[in-house]
């Protein structure tokens, strides 16, 4: 049976956003066959899985294993097919995917790239650090005089994120490593998002959630964003996944 492990984080009004709603979905590791997703079937079971939206907008991610086999030439046109707004992989071979496909988050790739979503009032920045090693293993071209420094990257893309309601940084970086990137940070995301490493769990670091999620039970985290007396709260839930 075929196991994904879900990620949603919440984002419930608070007096600054009147009455917008947002949730994101955010999928680990999905590694959906080529088949299903020809044939839609993996398309209507991602959004099966997508939290109830009623009164909501909602962003849907990807993160890491994308594809459970190697799709070279064919991974764009895949990715076109699936109810995705951000896809960031872990998968190999798929640099020409990068330059291809618009829901890709390029992050590192040679630049701080970040991706934005607005809904209203409400603004969105989506993140992602590669680590060094994926982007020589992947065959990425080199772009610049250096190839990924995860600490410059990620202050460069904090600096891009900081006036924006709700930041997100996605990191294929050990725990050790991401939070001590975390530290030198001057401006901080609400999440620090690990995809590629196996650290099972979630800790808050000043006003920065940091989530790394990789085993495969059949469970996500639902995360509600609330207001108390004008502060921004969480919780955490654990969800069941829908066949």
């Amino acid at each position: 049976m075929q196991k994904i492990l879900i990620l949603i984080i919440s984002f419930i009004a608070i007096p600054l956003f009147a009455d917008n709603n947002l949730k994101i979905n955010i999928f680990f590791n999905p590694e959906l066959d080529k088949d299903k997703v020809m044939s839609g079937d993996a398309g209507e079971l991602i959004k099966k899985n997508v939290a109830d939206t009623i009164r909501a907008e909602k962003i849907i991610i990807a993160a890491g294993k994308i594809f459970s086999t190697k799709q070279d030439s064919f991974y764009a046109d895949l990715l076109d097919r699936l109810p995705f707004d951000q896809v960031i992989p872990t998968d190999f071979d798929v640099a020409s995917a990068f330059s291809n496909s618009s829901v890709i988050n390029r992050g590192n790739m040679g630049s701080a790239t970040i991706s934005t979503f607005f809904f209203d009032s409400l603004s969105v920045a989506v993140g992602a650090i590669y680590s060094p090693d994926y982007l020589v293993k992947n065959k990425f071209s080199q772009e610049g005089s250096k190839f990924g420094d995860p600490f410059a990257d990620s202050r460069a893309m904090m600096q891009k994120m900081q006036s924006f309601d709700v930041k997100i940084l996605f990191v294929g970086l050990s725990k050790t490593i991401a939070l001590d990137m975390l530290a030198q940070l001057k401006h901080k995301p609400d999440y620090l998002v690990s995809f590629d490493y196996k650290f099972n769990g979630s800790q808050t670091v000043g006003k920065t959630s940091y989530i790394s999620l990789r085993d495969n039970k059949k469970y996500g985290i639902l995360i509600d964003f609330f207001s108390v007396n004008g502060e921004l709260k969480s919780k955490y839930s654990k969800i069941e996944l829908k066949r």
